[in-house]
């Protein structure tokens, strides 16, 4: 694999990262999440417009793993106003996973909230999907919770994970 660079997402990057995101939604929650409610909350959240407003928000960091050649994956940190900030979504291609670039997207996240002055980080995983899970186990981020979450009329069981930001 060629050198990766991680750098803040541009609204350019927008037609990249919605193919990151199909890509990785279809690999990740094939046996999880229905395609129906699959395919809502893409066009949904990852609509051009939804993107832009992301990359550009005031209260977001959004990140992007790239070689020479493509967009390798993506990270969004939302800052909170309580002074913490939910990882909204970190997704990488399924033929680079496992190729540290899912653990150099969340250092770059953890440095900008670093930064920021974030006191901890939290994320919601779907309780099946292990192999997020294992990944935020093996980044030091701790089991905190659990509930479901209605995701466009599919019911998906989620847990929950924070990780204090370390000053």
């Amino acid at each position: 694999m060629n050198e990766i660079r991680i750098r803040p997402a541009r609204p350019a990057d927008a037609p990249a990262i919605q193919s990151v995101a199909r890509d990785s939604w279809s690999d990740v929650y094939q046996e999880v999440i229905s395609i129906e409610a699959q395919r809502r909350a893409l066009e949904h959240w990852y609509s051009t417009n939804a993107l832009i407003a992301s990359i550009q928000s005031a209260t977001s960091i959004f990140v992007v793993a790239e070689t020479s050649r493509e967009l390798l994956g993506f990270a969004q940190l939302n800052q909170l106003p309580d002074g913490s900030a939910d990882l909204a979504r970190i997704y990488v291609l399924p033929p680079n996973q496992r190729h540290g670039v899912g653990a150099a997207l969340l250092r770059a996240v953890f440095d900008s909230a670093r930064n920021n002055r974030v006191s901890r980080i939290t994320v919601s995983v779907a309780k099946q999907n292990k192999r997020a899970r294992s990944f935020y186990e093996r980044s030091g981020f701790s089991l905190c919770g659990e509930g479901s979450v209605d995701l466009f009329g599919f019911s998906l069981q989620e847990v929950m994970y924070e990780q204090p930001v370390e000053r």
